[in-house]
């Protein structure tokens, strides 16, 4: 009798394994899925996105600088989403200190900010008014 219950045990281990099996084959390709329609590779972060509120005033334009590229000019330009929000995704394997710049010459006033791969941040800079051009009329 011994014989017969150690081989229904072992049948039931053997379907509990398979099933741990088809559970993780199912997992696996539900990230995969994910990750296709993203476009990146399993287990890389999403894009690293910053949000800026700020006003910036007509004919002005953000841009940002990081260690990276060891601050160096140019800056790499924000897209302008509506008159006060502005936004930037990129890709990152480690984190960078930034700064943005107003046009591309002043710098935002305070520390450097941090952000993380896969990060996302809402900021609102101050630079100094000087760094504004006026809008020709």
């Amino acid at each position: 009798m011994s014989t017969a219950n150690e081989t229904i045990l072992v049948a039931g281990e053997k379907a509990e394994a398979e099933h741990a099996l088809i559970r993780s084959r199912i997992e696996a390709a539900r990230r995969a899925w994910r990750n296709r329609s993203t476009g990146r590779p399993a287990g890389q972060p999403p894009p690293a996105r910053i949000t800026v509120t700020l006003d910036v005033g007509d004919g002005n334009f953000l841009t940002l600088r990081s260690n990276q590229n060891n601050w160096g000019a140019p800056g790499v330009p924000l897209q302008k989403l509506d008159a006060n929000e502005w936004e930037i995704q990129f890709e990152l394997e480690a984190p960078i200190e930034f700064k943005l710049t107003l046009n591309d010459e002043t710098w935002e006033e305070g520390p450097n900010q941090v952000i993380e791969p896969g990060g996302s941040i809402r900021h609102s800079p101050k630079f100094p008014a000087a760094g504004r051009h006026q809008a020709s009329a």
